[in-house]
């Protein structure tokens, strides 16, 4: 694939999924596809798949857990042309997208408004991480900086360039704040389970904890790696970030390593930490995903679910499902206790 002639920017939507004219449904096609991110509400038993596919209109997929094929698929502005990563605030039922837009602007579609999208200037970047608060009152949204082929990162370098975090109100869709975060690409932003700290990792080499309200560094720790995802546990007091093949867990007070979990054979892709209690899931590029005891660092399953790279898993908001989305074209939700398999979605 060519690299695009343009820069790749930010691109959110927030919705919320009670409002159904924001989805109108497809008919399943065949055409190639690139998953990128993958979430779940539990609730109600959907499972949104965002992509990078050749058709447009298949990029944000509705899908559940009750049903085969695809129950609606989401329009996004026609600009679009991939989808790289999703956020969604189960007490909230707000989803938020991220992806490449060829205008180099940001959009964000609320439930009164429908089909109208407001429009917000970001800049010639791209990003691969965005996250809604605990309160479903902001959206926080980190540049990445990629070149090359923008829809396909792990086919790129990152621009050695400053990188910002920019919050958004998820009411009127303005900027609330950017500030400079980092000397490079910025992987992943996650925000604190209180809201009031947001947590950023990057290819320059540090993982950063900042105050939300006053965009100050609070604590600075040194990677030997770039951390390609990290995510505060259910508390707070731990953060854990995928460092190669390893995954690290730091306290979050004082920024200390206390434990290093071991078992991949590939790079560490995502993670997401159990709701409800001490696990930890992984996915890799060894194809595997993992089920860890925080506490003791044991890991408790080794589950071979996919037949090419894990990209995105997510646990729901009780951790009775677990959703997962490979390079295989498929996405699997298991069940959250015995690790079975309850539905496979062929999103090819």
């Amino acid at each position: 694939m060519k690299p695009p002639s343009y820069s790749s920017i930010l691109l959110g939507i927030c919705v919320s999924i009670a409002h159904t004219p924001l989805f109108a449904a497809e008919e399943q096609q065949s055409n190639p596809v690139i998953l990128q991110s993958v979430e779940i509400d539990e609730g109600s038993q959907n499972v949104f798949v965002g992509r990078v596919a050749d058709n447009k209109n298949r990029l944000c997929e509705l899908w559940n857990i009750q049903h085969e094929n695809p129950r609606s698929t989401f329009k996004v502005p026609a600009t679009i042309r991939g989808i790289y990563v999703l956020d969604y605030n189960s007490k909230l039922n707000q989803l938020v997208l991220a992806g490449v837009d060829e205008s180099k602007n940001a959009y964000l579609a609320f439930p009164n408004t429908r089909n109208k999208f407001l429009r917000m200037r970001i800049g010639n970047t791209s990003c691969r991480s965005i996250q809604i608060s605990p309160d479903g009152k902001m959206i926080a949204a980190a540049e990445s900086r990629y070149n090359g082929d923008s829809l396909n990162p792990h086919n790129c370098f990152v621009s050695a360039h400053p990188t910002s975090i920019s919050f958004f109100d998820t009411k009127q869709g303005n900027a609330i704040a950017k500030f400079e975060a980092h000397s490079k690409g910025i992987n992943c932003v996650c925000f604190s389970p209180d809201g009031k700290n947001i947590v950023s990792s990057s290819n320059d080499n540090f993982v950063k904890i900042w105050c939300v309200d006053s965009q100050k560094v609070l604590l600075k720790i040194p990677t030997p790696s770039p951390v390609k995802s990290i995510l505060y546990d259910n508390k707070g007091e731990y953060l854990a970030g995928a460092v190669n093949n390893e995954i690290f867990i730091w306290k979050t007070s004082e920024g200390n390593l206390v434990k290093k979990l071991r078992g991949h054979c590939d790079r560490v892709s995502c993670l997401s930490f159990n709701p409800e209690s001490n696990q930890l899931a992984s996915g890799s590029y060894d194809k595997s995903i993992r089920i860890w005891d925080i506490d003791s660092g044991q890991e408790l399953k080794n589950l071979r679910v996919h037949d090419d790279l894990v990209i995105d898993l997510k646990f729901s908001a009780t951790g009775k499902f677990l959703v997962s989305a490979g390079w295989d074209g498929m996405v699997n939700v298991l069940d959250g206790k015995n690790w079975k398999i309850i539905r496979t979605f062929d999103v090819r």
